[in-house]
């Protein structure tokens, strides 16, 4: 169905509203606004066609039921992109399970990696035999290898404020999650965590304060 031309004439904070109230041909509008835009970048990720025209449907079905937390006045292109591109990167995800991106450096050097978790860090000055039995490399593999056994959104929550230096409030709006519930993600992310690299951290290792947003 063609939409009529006074809903084409709308500007995107005008057809999101609509949108968000119910109005299904208002969406279309925006659909065939940014259609394009999403799938040209979703196809850049995966380097599929096929598969970047299933996953730029499904960034739209997405954008969609989130519709509620798209707040007026925030670009609206932007928005939706970036729920693509988030799209299409949890399907590279998927694909590759041996990977885990860690952008930014949680576990670039080991005391990194402990601070990132809440651990006070052994001082090699006062404790050197500490420091030489953690073995950075296989503390890093291990540290992935526990990362991936997390939940896709903890996971995603706590690499973002983490590694990303991102604040609860921006995961919130990149992720359509409430901020209450993003802190929740990173907490217990960082209580697994810590339980599943015990083992490497030793007797001495006790958490530390919870880093703040």
């Amino acid at each position: 169905m063609t939409p009529s031309p006074d809903v084409t004439r709308l500007s995107d904070h005008d057809l999101a509203v609509r949108a968000r109230d119910g109005d299904d041909e208002a969406y279309a509008v925006l659909m065939r606004r940014y259609e394009s835009r999403v799938r040209h970048l979703i196809t850049a990720i995966v380097r599929k066609p096929d598969a970047a025209e299933d996953l730029t449907q499904e960034a739209f079905f997405r954008a969609h039921t989130k519709l509620d937390t798209y707040r007026p006045g925030t670009s609206f292109p932007a928005w939706v992109t970036r729920i693509g591109k988030n799209a299409a990167l949890d399907y590279v995800k998927l694909r590759r399970p041996d990977i885990v991106p860690l952008r930014g450096s949680p576990d670039a050097t080991t005391g990194k990696a402990l601070k990132a978790l809440g651990f006070q860090v052994p001082n090699p000055t006062s404790d050197p035999s500490t420091a030489r039995e953690l073995d950075e490399r296989r503390f890093r593999f291990a540290l992935e290898h526990a990362l991936r056994r997390l939940d896709r959104t903890d996971r995603r929550c706590f690499l973002m404020h983490v590694a990303e230096e991102r604040s609860f409030e921006e995961i919130s709006r990149s992720e359509g999650l409430p901020a209450g519930t993003v802190k929740t993600n990173v907490r217990r992310a960082r209580l697994q965590l810590r339980e599943m690299l015990q083992p490497w951290l030793g007797t001495d290792a006790s958490p530390g304060p919870a880093t703040q947003a």
